[in-house]
């Protein structure tokens, strides 16, 4: 009952404060997802899955990301659920990354990162009609990105489980934190903008808030399933837990002043198949 108050919790006060941010971003910055989700059962205990992602930095399709991530899952038991994989994700090349990064770009022109996956997820019926998951998950990229090369998260997910609705539908609502650590390090500032330390900006930094429709687009196509949601993504610094994110740090003459690793926040427009083999 307990973690099932903590999830609970997590949900409700991530969907007030998104609902809080997204007055000033709902059109401000959205940004267009499709994926698919490819998934093999192989016995009782294993399973394979592929999921890949394109995504848009707005409405214009302007290309953001690209993402395809391999993976394995052992079943240990009726709740529990390990998982291992390896991704890789592609970024447009740009002056941006060109001044950040010694990486080169690829005939494509673009810039890639691999990450190392590892899970723990436990899977709850509450009741007869809803179902809770709360998973935990350490990613390793390579090379590692300004604010982070490790970067664990939790997440929790509620969803309706029963299959009585027209075309199978399931609502659902999930919430995940993310913590930042072995970032590129930065010099941080007293009030007078001298330097007092110089560390990565580990720490709780990044929320984000899904909610949408799991639901069979096609009677007869029983293994396909299709998703729509709609998310949030946010970035804060949570005093207590971390160094700052987006401070203002000063240029070498002092005249002017820049923004230290901007916080980036966004909405999410999300369109994702499901097939299962």
């Amino acid at each position: 009952m307990k973690g099932l108050s903590l999830a609970l919790a997590l949900l409700l006060s991530t969907a007030v404060f998104s609902q809080e941010w997204a007055e000033d971003e709902l059109f401000g910055d959205g940004r267009v997802w499709y994926s698919a989700y490819l998934y093999k059962k192989l016995n009782y205990r294993w399973s394979v899955d592929v999921f890949a992602l394109t995504a848009m930095r707005s409405f214009e399709h302007n290309f953001w990301l690209g993402q395809v991530n391999l993976g394995a899952n052992y079943r240990i038991n009726r709740f529990w659920t390990f998982s291992f994989g390896y991704g890789h994700a592609v970024y447009p090349y740009s002056d941006w990354w060109e001044d950040r990064y010694e990486q080169d770009p690829n005939f494509l022109n673009t810039i890639g990162f691999s990450v190392l996956n590892l899970s723990i997820r436990r899977d709850n019926n509450i009741g007869k009609w809803l179902r809770l998951s709360n998973r935990f998950t350490i990613q390793y990229y390579i090379p590692r990105f300004e604010k982070y090369q490790i970067r664990p998260q939790y997440n929790v997910r509620l969803s309706y489980r029963k299959s009585n609705l027209p075309l199978r539908l399931r609502p659902f609502v999930q919430g995940a934190l993310y913590y930042y650590y072995n970032g590129v390090e930065v010099d941080y500032y007293d009030e007078d903008f001298n330097v007092v330390e110089t560390e990565a900006p580990n720490g709780l930094h990044r929320f984000r808030v899904r909610a949408g429709l799991n639901f069979r687009p096609f009677k007869k196509v029983k293994s396909l399933y299709m998703v729509l949601y709609y998310g949030l993504n946010k970035e804060f610094n949570l005093e207590g837990f971390g160094n700052e994110l987006n401070f203002l740090r000063p240029s070498e003459d002092g005249e002017r002043f820049f923004t230290t690793y901007r916080f980036n926040n966004y909405t999410i427009y999300g369109v994702q198949f499901n097939y299962f083999l």
